[in-house]
Parts: C-alpha cells; sequence; structure tokens
C-alpha cells in the first residue's frame, strides 16, 4: 500500500507547484497562515492516490512573519498523524530566511542544488543556514546524466590518472 503523502508548497513570495500539479493556486498556504481559513479549505487532492497538496497562495509581501505566527506549526501538528510524509518545497535558503524558519518544524531537510549553475560557495553558505538542523540528503537536480557517466567513464582509466578525451 501506497504512503499517503502532503505537499506544501511553501514559498509565499513566488508559489509554483500548483502550475506542476495542473492544480489552483488557491486558497493556499498563505490565506491559512493570514486569514485563518481551516486545513479542509486548502487541502486538495493531488494527481496520485495517495498525494494532497496544499498550494502556496496569494504571494505575501512578509512570508517570515506569516511563517513565524504559529500556524504554521500547527497545521504540521494537524496534518502529522493523517499523512506518512509532510513534504515543505520552500524558497532557496540563500537570500531569505523563510527556509531556515520552516527548517525549525522539519525532522530534516533535503536541500536541492542545481547542476552547473548553483556556485558552490552558494551551497556552501545554503548549508550553513541548516547548521544546527539535520542535513539528511542532497539533490543535484538538472544533471546530465549522460555528460556526467561519460566524463567519468572515459577520464578514469582505473590507474588513477585522468587523460582528456580526444576529439
Amino acid at each position: 500500500q501506497g504512503r499517503r503523502v502532503l505537499l506544501i508548497d511553501a514559498d509565499l513570495r513566488r508559489a509554483q507547484l500548483h502550475e506542476v500539479l495542473g492544480t489552483s493556486a488557491r486558497p493556499g498556504l498563505s490565506e491559512y497562515l493570514r486569514d485563518g481559513l481551516e486545513e479542509a479549505a486548502v487541502l486538495q487532492r493531488g494527481p496520485l492516490e495517495n498525494l494532497f497538496f496544499i498550494p502556496g497562495g496569494k504571494p505575501d509581501a512578509n512570508p517570515a512573519e506569516l511563517i513565524a505566527n504559529g500556524r504554521l506549526k500547527t497545521l504540521l501538528q494537524r496534518m502529522a498523524p493523517l499523512f506518512d510524509w509532510i513534504i515543505l518545497d520552500s524558497p532557496p535558503a540563500v537570500p531569505v530566511s523563510d527556509s531556515s524558519l520552516m527548517a525549525g518544524f522539519c525532522d530534516g531537510v533535503v536541500m536541492v542544488v542545481r547542476a552547473g549553475e548553483t556556485p558552490v560557495e552558494l551551497a556552501q553558505k545554503a548549508r550553513q543556514e541548516f547548521a544546527d538542523k539535520p542535513v539528511i540528503g542532497v539533490v543535484l537536480n538538472r544533471a546530465d546524466e549522460k555528460s556526467a557517466y561519460n566524463s567519468y567513464y572515459y577520464n578514469y582509466q582505473g590507474d588513477g590518472k585522468k587523460t582528456r578525451p580526444k576529439g
């Protein structure tokens, strides 16, 4: 039997997950946090049987204030018994503090790094934002699998020496 998953678009500045899932953007998390809507008013069924979704809602001028008002913690406590996994998709850890605030309500953090675009220094700075939080993994997205495999395969001779591919 599949696990029940709640996916929350917690990027209150630029919520976009509703577009990927083909659902409506509102009402969502910002309305729940700001306007006191009930959980049932913002919870949507996802495209898969065991997937549920809370969209980000209307962008807010001060998301950090909404996140810190206590309602997000309440939402997570109320939803925890109903789901096997609750995933918060937050905005980038740098330059805003939203992700770090949300991490305090979570069991662990999974960092997402864009291959070939996220500078190493920025990824390290983001990791420092979660220094006191358990980072349980890193996802490298938009990596060119074929290029990465070929680079390793063709550049490694087995004796520790690296060579340049010909051509």
